[in-house]
């Protein structure tokens, strides 16, 4: 028991020295144009990395990706290009999310008012 105790004193003390060591992390300035806060920007940066990911699977193109700049005006409504472009790249998504939405196939799946997912047109 004694032994134990002090295994656990002596990590305690390790670990008490290893915080002291430890630098603080840099101030970082905003990125420049960027006009969305933190946390929506953090999630723009999940959706890139989505289409990047998984965009031929879903049937986009290359081209049809957005940039962060037109996504982020997209999103503040700053241009009626950059609206219309997001517009289009929701549609494509929801497109692929009613074609194929990952249920099992059959019988088994009632979606609400009873109706198939596939025999609906968008």
């Amino acid at each position: 028991m004694e032994r134990e105790r002090r295994r656990q004193h002596l990590m305690l003390m390790k670990a008490l020295e290893a915080r002291k060591k430890v630098k603080k992390l840099p101030e970082l300035s905003r990125l420049p144009g960027l006009l969305l806060p933190g946390g929506a920007f953090s999630n723009c940066l999940m959706v890139m990395q989505f289409l990047h990911s998984f965009g031929r699977v879903l049937g986009l193109a290359p081209e049809q990706l957005p940039s962060l700049s037109l996504l982020q005006e997209g999103l503040l409504s700053a241009g009626r290009r950059s609206v219309d472009y997001l517009h289009t790249l929701l549609v494509s998504l929801l497109a692929a999310a009613v074609h194929d939405p990952g249920l099992p196939p059959g019988r088994r799946v009632r979606p609400p008012m009873h109706m198939h997912y596939r025999t609906h047109a968008l």
